[in-house]
């Protein structure tokens, strides 16, 4: 999803369902690249983007949404929590190259 406005992006945010084999083969979604233009933040862009993206996992079955977030950004942090997420995991990361 790329949010626009007057041709300019402001928001940018990316949802991949994934079918499984844990929760009985559920479809989940996952969020990525949350993203809002600094001039754009806290006038409810982030919300919107992440309320299509969940009304869009919704009707294509997927039965959980998850995403991570750098540890360092206490704001993101803030606002995920403020829509419901729950932290439940701690993620590792391996790079390769």
């Amino acid at each position: 999803m790329v949010a626009d406005l007057g041709g300019e992006v402001v928001g940018t945010l990316q949802l991949t369902l994934i079918s499984g084999l844990s929760r009985r083969a559920a479809t989940r979604a996952q969020i990525e690249a949350v993203r809002v233009r600094e001039d754009q933040r806290g006038g409810g862009l982030g919300r919107a983007l992440l309320e299509w993206a969940l009304d869009q996992a919704r009707q294509r079955g997927a039965v959980l949404a998850q995403l991570t977030t750098d540890v360092r950004r206490v704001d993101a942090l803030r606002f995920y929590e403020r829509l419901g997420f729950q932290a439940s995991h701690h993620g590792l990361k391996l790079p390769l190259i």
